[in-house]
């Protein structure tokens, strides 16, 4: 009796002290070649002569999706290799032609750190006044590392990281985690290059804004940002805009060369896996005896 009281006695302890375990980790040699997000057509790139969200102009994108992966399916492997997503860029100028803007989005080659790759440019045109542009990358749960089968949630010793290797065009880019059905973006964002992150206190206490990608062609939304715990995440990534005007030809880049999360197993989830070891423990106790 002793011995059951004390394994369940470090159990208990356990309960308690569950950290943060990494769910999502991009970052490193990956292809061998740059290559399309849309690689052998698993996606479908769209060019109309309409800008967003209506009028002349010229518009590309590949539309928002969490069912066919943006990740290609050739010369790729490696730590989270499944990812999800979307872009668009857009101009209401006259020119119409499918030249008029040029929309690459890939997965760069770039030795030992290839790069999450998005540029959009728009050419000069004298009736252009507003250009959008933007995209988002997502890992859905199906392909997390940890706690796919579980409830990942967010406390003090988790973490947000990801390295921003060129941004430009006044671009800028943001946390995004989705909840059970319902995305969300961060109000912190960044326009700058380098190692960006969110942990403890600066994690637990941002603010979110409750974004739907599927509609609007991934417009950049507005709102209210408010405090939002996590305690079902079912997704996590990036969104990246630029709102430009003028008729000057633009150029935006969002290249990332690193993406990580870390989270933890909600506490029903980690109990019932606690429980599960102390189970065993005791079984090979008794088994001993």
């Amino acid at each position: 009796m002793k011995k059951t009281l004390l394994i369940l006695g470090l159990a208990t302890v356990g309960i308690s002290s569950a950290t943060a375990s990494v769910i999502v980790n991009w970052g490193g040699d990956y292809v061998t070649a740059n290559v399309n997000y849309n690689n052998a057509g698993n996606r479908a790139v769209s060019a109309v002569a309409n800008a967003y969200p209506s009028g002349t102009g010229r518009s590309k994108s590949v539309s928002w999706n969490e069912s066919t992966q943006l990740s290609p399916t050739a010369s790729y492997s490696g730590t989270s290799a499944t990812f999800y997503g979307g872009y668009f860029d857009s101009h209401n100028g006259t020119v119409t032609t499918a030249g008029s803007i040029t929309a690459t989005a890939r997965i760069t080659n770039s030795g030992t750190t290839d790069q999450l790759y998005y540029r959009f440019q728009t050419p000069v045109d004298a009736t252009k006044t507003t250009i959008n542009v933007g995209g988002g990358i997502s890992w859905l749960k199906s392909d997390f590392l940890n706690f796919s089968a579980g409830t990942p949630s967010f406390d003090s010793t988790s973490s947000l990281s990801m390295n921003i290797a060129t941004i430009s065009g006044s671009a800028a880019v943001r946390w995004a985690v989705k909840e059970g059905t319902q995305w969300y973006i961060s109000n912190t964002s960044y326009t700058t290059t380098g190692a960006k992150s969110l942990s403890g206190v600066s994690l637990t206490g941002e603010t979110w804004l409750a974004f739907d990608p599927a509609t609007v062609n991934m417009l950049q939304p507005t709102g209210s940002y408010a405090a939002q715990t996590f305690s079902n995440i079912t997704g996590v990534g990036y969104f990246g805009w630029a709102n430009l005007t003028g008729s000057a030809a633009t150029t935006t880049d969002i290249v990332l060369t690193s993406f990580a999360v870390d989270a933890v197993p909600e506490p029903a989830t980690w109990a019932l896996l606690v429980g599960s070891l102390t189970t065993v423990m005791i079984l090979r106790r008794r088994r001993r005896a």
